[in-house]
């Protein structure tokens, strides 16, 4: 059979551009002769049959419903192991490139009618001709303007020139199409609505209208959000893998994905554009996906050179697996380039193959790149870089409020000349704790100060980012449905969550509502979404405060930050319904250098304790929360570090850190509530030698209840033998210390102190995160929590005869009378989500010929800082 080839449309010139402009829908629609015919040739495509592949139908059909073939592309039905029945590429690095062709293919035949349309005019032919040829689908630009013209959103007829050159109102096709019949592939509601709706005033009745008025107030609510997040997608995201979709890839951002953006729009829209499986069909998804493509345009620009990685499939299509692999070279299925094969995106790198360009690309040499990189960043800048985006291209009270001060305190000081080894090698280890970058660095560590440049002096412009970064689990629920992010307080009423003033921005999870005709959706239960919700407006806007500073910004979002969850209909979900819902909030470091147009971006800090322990907040409840930030042994980041310092300043280092497991390590856990989990990771610590090698590894034993939804016990304690003076060391970690059976005081069990005694444990190392223990909030420490510590050592420091016993011990000892046994306890310090921690580190000598424990060092229950201790 002989297939629809896309082309793009053809003929056509824009000055100074290499192909026709797509056009802005708002001036769009002020062009009267392109906008006539763009209605009408919309009308032809309208009343075709749905069965024409060419038809609206049948093109917007490809993207979901009614799952069939499009012109021969692949087989008859999916191909085997796809979670999604239609075409289109959601969740995988193929998102932005696929649906190229798509629009194009959308306006290859809207042109097509056109030019056939203006040959039916009877005055000022050649004009019309020409307006034909130049005709290109237009854009709706939503990060500039959410709410699109009259013409789109709410006239049921609109005015346009006939062919006689008079003026006629007809029935408008942006605003709704209407079924010719209801296909039987639709669900409910689908299968009663006679037309597409945006907004529905009843979602669940059969006779639903759009909500004309409700709708655009939805959409204004969310201007703010959708140009912050697009300005920081622009701006600070340069990898694809983030870029591209709304699946956790790389790791290289803070900011969404233009698939998260994208969805969005999609969600606010509602109706069928709330549902992928129906989404095709609504007129406004192409003057949508139109700005999507130009997006892509955008960024490509200013980031040049980066273009589709390889990456996994994520559910798959009509005619890709699920658990395929797919790169550029991937057939962009069903869009025909040749009789013989499909686009693929390493052939989608410019919009020019497919005859169109945006205004924004015009009278620029397109084979200049660092030119069209400059030049586009100064557009981005000025369209959407505005102050209520916290920009660095604001000018005016905005931008003094995000240069900030240096924190009071700024560097340590260098250690004077003359200092003593130890002060030297306390100001060493403090200058050194400075520069640790991790992602738990924030949880009990100094904030970061950010500075800026001295007025006049031409130095660099700093400012912190806070974001509120979500994941949950896409197809958890079902449904399509929204995270929605507020500061302040949050009405009652649902209806009014996305309009109140505290509302901040979302995060959508577009999902398919067929899924029971593509049943391997189900499969695909632990694909995880991402999104992002930029604060820094909101929190200029209605915190009061005065800085972006951590110690100023932390308190006022652990008392104003919340989030909700929200159907399509409005309708509250409960959070407990979600329960791999994560928000945690993120702080980066931006920094613009004179002359450049963009900041650069910091490492992130996750500051995980404004959300702790609240439902959907940060508390690592299973695998899929805890696996962004596991670590492999040795090249991890917590490693890495570790081996530097020791280096560095020529001592042994320890440091306790998640594990990721190697894959034939990870297992099914059956907990005690008869769930199951997947145990990905490890609760561990390392040891590094001065000269930067590994010289332990352990992982802890005694799991605490809220490591068994992710971790894997060690086999058992253990203890390592170092050089002199340390010699044989035992790591542990917190719950290491508490017996697992029961206790008493005289007959133990005392697991990990008895198995420093029989190794003969020179020293014993734990990294704790003890509570505290709430007695005594008078002192300085936390004596009952020391006191605690001491007691589950007692076999180290316990004489026998000291009661009144014969004095001999039933268990063999590998530790005499005579030998000392140093317990350093690192334990956290600080405030997390209501729980406070005890601190009150210590250093303990402990002798059974003594009698009795001697604390001879600790720190405060409040403290934080690095001690150097003598023994």
């Amino acid at each position: 059979m002989s297939h629809y080839l896309i082309t793009g449309a053809q003929g056509g010139s824009t000055a100074g551009a290499n192909a026709p402009n797509r056009i802005e829908i708002n001036a769009f629609v002020k062009i009267k002769d392109q906008f006539s015919l763009y209605i009408q040739a919309l009308t032809e495509m309208f009343n075709e049959s749905q069965t024409t592949s060419t038809s609206h139908f049948g093109i917007g059909g490809i993207h979901g419903l009614p799952f069939v073939q499009w012109e021969g592309a692949g087989g008859t039905h999916p191909i085997q192991g796809s979670g999604w029945g239609g075409y289109c590429t959601h969740g995988s690095v193929l998102f932005p490139t696929w649906h190229r062709p798509y629009v194009a293919l959308y306006e290859q035949v809207m042109q097509s009618h056109a030019l056939k349309i203006a040959e039916k005019y009877q005055v000022n032919k050649d004009s019309w001709r020409t307006a034909a040829q130049n005709l290109r689908a237009p854009y709706w630009d939503w990060a500039a303007n959410t709410v699109p013209p009259p013409e789109v959103i709410s006239l049921q007829t609109v005015s346009i020139i006939t062919f006689d050159g008079t003026a006629r109102t007809v029935p408008n096709p942006l605003y709704q199409y209407t079924f010719h019949p209801i296909d039987k592939s639709f669900p409910s509601p689908y299968s009663s609505w006679k037309t597409t709706i945006r907004h529905p005033d009843d979602p669940n009745s059969p006779n639903a209208t759009t909500d004309v008025q409700a709708l655009i107030v939805d959409l204004k609510s969310i201007q703010g959000d959708i140009t912050s997040s697009t300005y920081n997608l622009l701006t600070r995201v340069h990898t694809w893998p983030a870029f591209s979709n709304h699946t956790p890839g790389d790791g290289g951002s803070s900011s969404n994905s233009l698939e998260a953006v994208h969805d969005e729009i999609h969600s606010y829209v509602g109706g069928q554009m709330g549902d992928p499986a129906v989404a095709g069909l609504d007129p406004i998804f192409f003057l949508h996906h139109a700005n999507v493509d130009r997006m892509l345009s955008l960024w490509a620009a200013v980031n040049p050179g980066v273009w589709i990685t390889r990456g996994p499939a994520e559910g798959g299509t009509w005619t890709i697996s699920g658990n395929a692999a797919v790169d550029g070279n991937t057939s962009l299925t069903p869009f025909w380039n040749t009789q013989a094969g499909f686009w693929v995106s390493s052939g989608t790198t410019t919009t020019a193959g497919l005859h169109y360009t945006y205004p924004e690309f015009n009278g620029l040499n397109m084979n200049d790149t660092a030119a069209v990189q400059r030049a586009i960043a100064n557009y981005i800048n000025q369209q959407y870089g505005g102050s209520g985006s916290a920009s660095f291209g604001s000018t005016g009270p905005a931008l003094s409020f995000l240069a900030q001060q240096p924190a009071a305190g700024g560097a340590p000081a260098p250690a004077a000349q003359g200092a003593t080894p130890v002060a030297a090698a306390v100001s060493a280890i403090k200058s050194a704790a400075e520069e640790i970058r991790h992602p738990f660095a924030s949880r009990g560590g100094h904030p970061h100060t950010a500075e800026s440049g001295e007025h006049g002096r031409g130095g660099p412009n700093v400012v912190h980012d806070w974001t509120a970064r979500i994941h949950f689990k896409k197809f958890e629920l079902g449904q399509s449905f929204t995270v929605l992010v507020f500061l302040g307080e949050v009405p009652d009423d649902p209806s009014r969550w996305r309009t109140c003033p505290s509302f901040v921005g979302a995060h959508v999870a577009f999902v398919n509502s067929a899924a029971d005709q593509c049943g391997n959706c189900r499969e695909q239960a632990d694909v995880v979404s991402e999104g992002f919700v930029h604060l820094n407006s909101a929190i200029a806007d209605r915190s009061g405060l005065s800085s972006y500073e951590p110690n100023v910004v932390i308190p006022y979002l652990r008392s104003g930050l919340h989030w909700r969850i929200q159907a399509t209909d409005r309708t509250a979900i409960a959070v407990e319904r979600l329960p791999s819902l994560e928000v945690t909030i993120s702080q980066i470091t931006l920094t613009q250098e004179p002359g450049s147009v963009f900041p650069t971006n910091g490492e992130p800090q996750y500051h995980h304790h404004i959300t702790y322990g609240r439902p959907g907040g940060y508390v690592f409840e299973s695998a899929a929360a805890i696996l962004p930030y596991l670590e492999h042994p040795q090249t991890g980041v917590t490693s890495q570090f570790c081996a530097s310092l020791a280096r560095r300043l020529r001592c042994y280092v320890a440091a306790g850190y998640p594990e990721r497991l190697e894959p034939h390590e990870m297992e099914k856990r059956t907990m005690d509530d008869g769930s199951v989990v997947d145990v990905v990771g490890a609760n561990s610590a390392v040891i590094y030698a001065p000269d930067g090698t590994c010289a332990a590894h352990y992982r802890k034993f005694h799991l605490y209840p809220t490591d068994k939804p992710w971790a894997k016990p060690g086999p058992g304690f253990a203890s390592f033998n170092l050089p002199p003076p340390l010699n044989t060391v035992t790591l542990g970690i917190c719950m290491d210390l508490n017996p697992q059976s029961p206790w008493t005081i005289d007959g133990g069990p005392y697991e990990l102190a008895d198995h420093c005694q029989k190794t003969g444990s020179n020293m014993l190392i734990l990294l704790n995160a003890w509570l505290d223990s709430e007695e005594q909030q008078d002192c300085e420490v936390d004596i009952s929590t020391l006191n605690y510590w001491a007691t589950l050592l007692r076999p180290l420091w316990y004489r026998k005869g000291d009661d009144g016993s014969n004095g001999k011990d039933s268990e063999p000892r590998g530790i005499s009378e005579d030998t000392e046994t140093v317990v350093v306890v690192c334990n956290r310090s600080g405030v997390e989500n209501g729980a406070t921690f005890a601190g009150s580190s210590a250093l303990f000598r402990l002798w059974p010929s003594v009698g009795k424990p001697l604390l001879q060092e600790n720190m405060g229950r409040r403290q934080e800082g690095v001690c150097v201790w003598t023994t």
